[in-house]
């Protein structure tokens, strides 16, 4: 690998990575029940969309991760459409039996569960 190629991987890395590690540490402060480093998940696209297109698997981590977060504070109407969105991007790039869609659909699921009672 050229330094040049190196460089191109390690700051994409760093970019997908960003948004785990900031939904790993909101998760953190819920579980611990540390209300007041808590802040509201944000409810906006994926930073990755911009790198790599509203269709891109990438995206979809993002929507479900932050849909997860949406869930884990009782905001399910909220993560429902994110769920979906990731769901339909997964289905469409990697597949219907790819463990990610897989995974995806049964968030869906419990989710769609949780929403009826």
């Amino acid at each position: 690998m050229s330094p040049t190629l190196i460089g191109v991987v390690g700051i994409t890395i760093a970019a997908c990575s960003l948004g785990v590690a900031v939904y790993n540490i909101w998760l953190s402060h819920f579980r611990k029940k540390e209300p007041e480093r808590i802040e509201e998940p944000p409810a906006e696209a994926p930073a990755d969309e911009g790198s790599f297109g509203p269709d891109h698997p990438n995206v979809a981590v993002d929507l479900n991760n932050l849909a997860q977060l949406l869930k884990a504070t009782n905001r399910l109407a909220e993560a429902e459409p994110l769920i979906r969105r990731a769901l339909a991007i997964f289905e469409a790039s990697l597949g219907k039996t790819h463990p990610n869609t897989i995974g995806v659909r049964r968030n869906l699921e419990i989710l769609l569960q949780e929403m009826k009672g």
